[in-house]
């Protein structure tokens, strides 16, 4: 793990998993002017922050999030990529910003934060909060995370849909 002087590590000791209520943590426990969050199964690209507050800073967007490269395993051997998993060629407005968003903590508190009691869909359901509020979110054609997930075998089309992950219940799907 890198260290850096201004990052603090917290550990939700709260019951259960609850996504919208272990981000409400640690919005609670930050301090700075931005937030990014990142599900657990992903990780940052290199200059995508820097990139990310400048687009902030320039066109006063409320919050920015950019292309998304999945990586599929089964055994740890890659199976299959999707290099920009929302399509995103040029800047625009983001349609929806899945488990990865940079945002101002100004917009993120005006909407309310992360609907606590929110078990599935957290991050749709913030986008349109957002959006009714008239935040602007922008995907820009920055790489911004690497997304690993397992190729789960044997499951139903209505599996991935009425999955345990689905439900709220975490990452790990049965």
């Amino acid at each position: 793990m890198h260290e850096y002087s201004k990052v603090k590590v917290l550990y939700w000791k709260g019951e259960g998993f609850n996504y919208p209520e272990i981000n409400q943590y640690g919005i609670d426990h930050a301090t700075g002017e931005y937030l990014l969050f990142l599900d657990g199964d992903m990780q940052l690209c290199p200059g995508f922050a820097e990139k990310a507050l400048m687009a902030i800073a320039a066109k006063g967007y409320d919050g920015v999030c950019g292309i998304r490269e999945d990586v599929y395993l089964r055994g740890g051997e890659v199976v299959g990529r999707n290099e920009n998993y929302f399509g995103c060629t040029q800047e625009r407005i983001a349609p929806e910003f899945g488990g990865a968003l940079m945002i101002t903590r100004e917009a993120l508190n005006a909407c309310g934060g992360w609907a606590t009691d929110t078990v599935a869909c957290e991050e749709a359901e913030l986008h349109a909060r957002l959006n009714a509020m008239g935040c602007r979110i922008a995907e820009i054609p920055v790489p911004m995370i690497l997304h690993t997930d397992a190729v789960r075998d044997n499951r139903s089309p209505l599996s991935a849909v009425f999955s345990v992950r689905r439900l709220g219940e975490g990452q790990a799907l049965a």
